[in-house]
């Protein structure tokens, strides 16, 4: 027997009740697995169709930043003697020469036999040109169609065993020297450009007449292509004009030969006349033919018309077979040029002084009121508040640099010959010159004589700094942050002054180390300058575009490193209107690291420098600034780095910055959604990337691409290439994976809590039973009560009323015997009971000593 087992029934297990809290977690779990499945496979799918970038920037999305008005103008010019040259006509203006006469512009087109091709940087405008204009350098290419050239030239005594690069080389130096005795020629040097061989020679001609000394030099480059001659000489190099060799110098890179055409040689019997194609007088360029050319271009920066130019914003990828320029033919390419154009400013200086000459004897001389001065270059942002990196030589000025402004800045030529004789009857009382070089350096000025010019250019070289005191000087600066320039205006007490404005900024000296020992002479001769860096602060409090420096200068070998800043197209000023709105790229790699004189050091780009650029950004793969482009071709070692750049180290901005007590803060919230815009409209995400580049706009309105790359981001929405609603589709593919793992993540941790927190409860079919009490009085009546109207609703569980007393039973003894009170169907034994049939009447044991 089982105790409190009522008789005569069947033992049951006490079934524990179900957790049914667990088992809708589980239920829940398989919901949130089934989300999470769905949601990894929309986000994969998504995921590989969310970008149009094919690793190649669409012609009409490099439009975006080679707008029309600073594209490149790529233009040729094909002699049938077989020369051929590339040039772009944005830059330089190039003239050919045949049959007795010149041809510029698109008459180029066509190809003639020219024997003579010139190409020339850009000038500033005819209103602009005055008496103290140095022509630029200009690059010249010839060769002959005389078809018995070398049979003449090698018949000539002493020609006979040489080849016949050495034979055009001697022929060359023979007819110099003969043409200009004291003309100095370099050593000859091998090189091996784009696969041709040449012979190099710098040609200097120094002349030290009036007292002095001025040097030109010419760097001419020797070939033989095709059993044909071809010499490539770049001229009228002088120490005021040199930064645009390099323009040249990649146009020399560029060049390609061919065999003539046939019938483009002549038999000639004729004596050899020219046969060291130097003669370059019967091919020169008038100011006419110049005019002209500009005129054919469309050149000028101040006229925005040019027919030729490719017309890239109508223009779409795969017409006519274009392609965007080489700089932006990488998507990637296209992201870090456009990432740097918003930080990428223009800097300027006013600068104007009371300078005081003094004696060698300490005799007070001459005061000259009034030497006002503008210059211009480029710069970048480095922190949000507004600091802007540059070179020292942008906006600082030397007595020197002064004083040569007093003279060539002049407003007319009546003021310009006025402050020359003052300057001029100053070193000649000071023992500097003598009278006789007074009055022919005044004369060559009215000739317009180069040499006589560049001889005044280097005047104020020759006073000592010693000699020169200031007696009033005043500084004023202001960076374009946009693509309108700068304007500077003239007071009527002949000073000057900014039209500042939203666009042209105020801005403050925060500190800068520059060389004013070095003149231009020395620096044009490969002397690097020990100090050239500077920091601007902007007055206005906004929030600023910035371009992050590189934790390290280093960038390996052959590494790209490219180059942006705001282009002028002439040596001049200013107010030479000649300086375009938007910012110029130039892609090169790392060529080398070399330590300047001084211990700097400088790193060579192969990217040819442009007018303008020094101060600019150069930066490398991730888009950080390694360095200042400051420098060209002139400091490389030996000057061997043909069409290149030099740049200082980034650190040096760094030093200049702790020195002055500066934090520099690269992060940017404009910088941000600026990049994040151009990183979506490359992958055709265009209705994300309108929304960027409109709140850029309105975060930053002096960025002027803003605007356009919002237009046409909106005008590709619904095109083939637009993907914006699968961005949409992986951002909804993302919540819902999240979402459904933190689901998936709870659910478990509650299931895990119920199962060892939460114990069963001991279920009967009568009743739930903990600790051997019942805990549901009323359970029996709902759930067992007898339905006949012998038990009817009055049947009262034994021992559930209060009043009940169980008959006290005796054993045969007498004795009192302990017992449960009887209950029909219901025990405190743990097993369950069979049901009760309520219409039967229990049954009680016949013997009242049974054992329980």
């Amino acid at each position: 027997m089982y105790p409190n087992q009522p008789y005569n029934t069947t033992p049951q297990a006490v079934r524990p009740k179900k957790k049914s809290g667990v088992n809708i977690t589980f239920v829940l779990m398989i919901l949130a697995g089934v989300c999470l499945l769905i949601g990894i496979g929309a986000w994969i799918y998504c995921a590989m169709n969310n970008s149009s970038d094919t690793g190649e920037t669409p012609l009409e999305v490099a439009a975006l930043l080679d707008t029309k008005d600073s594209a490149p103008i790529n233009q040729k010019v094909e002699s049938g003697l077989g020369m051929k040259l590339d040039y772009n006509g944005r830059e330089l203006m190039a003239f050919g020469f045949y049959d007795g006469t010149t041809f510029s512009g698109a008459d180029l087109d066509k190809k003639r036999n020219y024997g003579v091709i010139r190409v020339r940087p850009v000038e500033t405008n005819q209103a602009a040109r005055s008496e103290m204009t140095l022509v630029s350098p200009e690059l010249r290419v010839t060769s002959t169609n005389d078809k018995k050239y070398w049979d003449k030239l090698t018949g000539k005594a002493g020609y006979k065993d040489l080849t016949k690069l050495d034979a055009l080389v001697k022929a060359n130096n023979d007819q110099r020297s003969k043409d200009t005795p004291t003309l100095e020629i370099g050593n000859s040097k091998e090189q091996d450009i784009n696969n041709n061989k040449y012979k190099k020679i710098s040609y200097t001609n120094k002349d030290e007449r009036y007292g002095v000394t001025s040097q030109r030099r010419e760097d001419c480059y020797f070939t033989v292509q095709n059993d044909r001659p071809y010499i490539a000489c770049i001229d009228n190099i002088r120490a005021s004009n040199f930064s645009v060799v390099s323009q040249l110098e990649q146009v020399i890179v560029h060049l390609s030969y061919q065999a003539p055409d046939e019938g483009s040689l002549i038999d000639s019997d004729s004596k050899l006349e020219s046969e060291t194609m130097t003669d370059k007088n019967k091919e020169s360029v008038s100011e006419a033919d110049v005019a002209e050319s500009e005129n054919k271009n469309g050149s000028k920066s101040d006229n925005g018309d040019d027919e030729n130019q490719q017309d890239a914003e109508n223009k779409s990828d795969g017409n006519n077979g274009e392609k965007p320029s080489s700089y932006l033919a990488s998507s990637k390419d296209f992201k870090i040029f456009a990432s740097m154009a918003p930080a990428t400013v223009r800097t300027g200086v006013l600068y104007c002084a009371d300078i005081k000459l003094t004696f060698p004897n300490k005799k007070p001389g001459p005061q000259l009121t009034g030497a006002c001065i503008e210059k211009a270059g480029s710069g970048f942002i480095i922190s949000n508040d507004g600091m802007v990196a540059t070179a020292a030589s942008n906006i600082n000025i030397s007595p020197r640099e002064a004083i040569k402004a007093y003279i060539t800045n002049s407003t007319d030529s009546e003021q310009a010959s006025s402050r020359l004789d003052r300057i001029l009857q100053y070193m000649m009382e000071a023992k500097i010159l003598m009278q006789t070089d007074v009055d022919a350096i005044m004369a060559g000025l009215s000739e317009r004589n180069q040499d006589v010019i560049e001889k005044i250019h280097v005047l104020a070289d020759m006073i000592d700094n010693e000699y020169i005191s200031l007696a009033r000087e005043n500084y004023a600066y202001a960076v374009q942050t946009s693509n309108k320039p700068i304007v500077v205006n003239k007071k009527k007490d002949g000073n000057l002054e900014f039209a500042y404005s939203d666009d042209v900024l105020e801005a403050e000296l925060i500190g800068k180390k520059s060389d004013d020992e070095k003149t231009q002479s020395d620096i044009s001769k490969g002397d690097n300058l020990k100090n050239d860096v500077g920091i601007l602060k902007l007055k206005n409090a906004s929030t600023y575009p910035t371009i992050p420096l590189a934790a390290s200068s280093t960038v390996a070998k052959n590494g790209p490193v490219n180059i942006e800043g705001l282009p002028m197209y002439t040596i001049g000023t200013l107010s030479t209107g000649q300086i375009r709105p938007s910012a110029m790229l130039k892609q090169g790699n790392a060529d080398q690291v070399f330590g300047g004189a001084d211990g700097q050091r400088l790193l060579v780009v192969s990217s040819p420098s442009h007018a303008g650029l020094t101060g600019g950004p150069a930066v490398n793969a991730d888009g950080h600034a390694v360095g200042l482009a400051t420098y060209n071709t002139a400091q490389c070692p030996g000057g061997e780095c043909m069409a290149s750049s030099v740049v200082r180290d980034i650190s040096e901005v760094k030093v200049l910055a702790k020195d002055n007590n500066k934090s520099i803060n690269s992060s940017s919230a404009t910088s941000d959604i600026w990049n994040s815009a151009v990183s979506e409209l490359i992958r055709g995400n265009y209705k994300k990337a309108t929304n960027q580049f409109s709140d850029a706009a309105r975060q930053y309105p002096q960025n002027y691409l803003a605007s356009n790359f919002a237009e046409y981001a909106r005008s590709k929405i619904g095109s083939e290439t637009d993907t914006s609603n699968m961005n949409i589709g992986v951002s909804a593919a993302k919540v819902t994976v999240v979402v459904s793992v933190i689901v998936l993540i709870i659910l478990l941790i509650t299931r895990l809590a119920m199962r060892l927190f939460s114990r069963p409860v001991a279920v009967s079919q009568y009743g739930n039973m903990a600790g051997g009490k019942y805990i549901d009085t009323k359970q029996w009546q709902q759930s067992q009560a007898p339905s006949t109207p012998n038990y009817g609703a009055s049947y009262q569980q034994p021992g559930a009323h209060p009043s009940y007393q169980h008959p006290q039973q005796f054993n045969s003894g007498g004795q009192a015997i302990n017992q449960t009170p009887y209950q029909q169907g219901y025990s405190n034994n743990p097993y369950q009971q069979p049901p009760v049939n309520p219409q039967v009447p229990p049954q009680y044991p016949q013997d009242n000593n049974y054992r329980q």
